[in-house]
């Protein structure tokens, strides 16, 4: 299926990084994968070419947490980052002696303002909002030239849609045997 050329890879980067101060927590970690597209297409009987090519992606995400407790009532607001983008320096393809360069950014960020209340020791009430901001792209931003110019080609930053979230939701929590909790609630989400 491949030639004796084939480049065929997998690398990572990743790091992860949390902690607490006083009521406060935090998470972050970020991910690189970089791999070979070369097992994608058959090669052998093709003008696909099985070596030069690079899947390159990347992963973002970031919490802050704060917890606020009194005696029968918590708030523990977050807010939050994630992001996946296909980086421009991806060379999904090479296809006839010309290679294409793909990218397709996201990200989004958001907040969750939850809110518990114990009513007794039978029955927590929980709520909440949630706010979020996604920003994505309709589609994959792609540009090409010829292998032999030596150069990588610099794909277009992508048409972007925003998608905008509010949501409101709320849950009762009842335990009226010492094994048996009966959970019923209700969400409303609009986008």
């Amino acid at each position: 299926n491949w030639t004796y050329e084939i480049d065929n890879f997998e690398k990572g980067l990743a790091t992860d990084l949390s902690g607490n101060w006083g009521n406060f927590s935090f998470g972050f970690n970020l991910i690189n994968k970089k791999a070979s597209m070369a097992t994608v297409y058959n090669t052998q009987y093709s003008d696909f070419s099985d070596h030069g090519t690079l899947w390159n992606i990347l992963f973002v995400n970031g919490q802050l947490k704060y917890k606020l407790e009194k005696k029968k009532y918590s708030f523990l607001p977050q807010l939050y980052y994630r992001n996946s983008t296909v980086l421009p320096s991806t060379i999904a393809e090479i296809y006839d002696k010309e290679q294409y360069a793909y990218y397709r950014p996201g990200n989004m960020v958001g907040a969750d303002l939850l809110n518990k209340y114990k009513i007794n020791d039978k029955l927590v009430l929980t709520g909440g909002l949630v706010l979020e901001r996604e920003v994505l792209s309709q589609r994959f931003g792609i540009a090409h030239n010829d292998v032999s110019e030596g150069i990588k080609p610099v794909p277009p930053r992508p048409d972007m849609t925003i998608n905008l979230l509010l949501s409101v939701y709320t849950q009762a929590e009842y335990q009226f045997l010492k094994y048996l909790t009966a959970i019923g609630g209700f969400r409303y989400d609009k986008s």
